[in-house]
């Protein structure tokens, strides 16, 4: 189960889609998330927000959530969505 802490809520991810394990096989062999611009810093973060059903938004976790760990919440949610499921708060449990 993956969640995610925003703003003082708590937020649970349903079951992926097969649409986001495409999604995050483009990710995974598309993007270095080592040299991220803003814009696909954007377009990841839409991800993660897909993923969560689109509880929340991009703006919730640029104001809610730690700067410093926003590539390790993309890179758990791509974990989630292939199949890892020991994921919470962007780290492994």
């Amino acid at each position: 189960m993956l969640k995610i802490q925003l703003l003082e809520k708590s937020y649970v991810a349903p079951r992926p889609k097969a649409r986001y394990f495409r999604q995050a096989l483009e990710i995974t062999q598309e993007r270095d998330l080592n040299a991220l611009s803003p814009l696909m810093l954007d377009e990841l973060l839409q991800f993660v927000c897909d993923v969560f059903a689109n509880q929340f938004t991009i703006d919730d976790i640029y104001d809610g959530y730690e700067s410093s760990n926003l590539v390790g919440l993309v890179q758990e949610t791509i974990m989630h969505v292939v199949g890892n499921e020991n994921v919470e708060d962007g780290k492994k449990k």
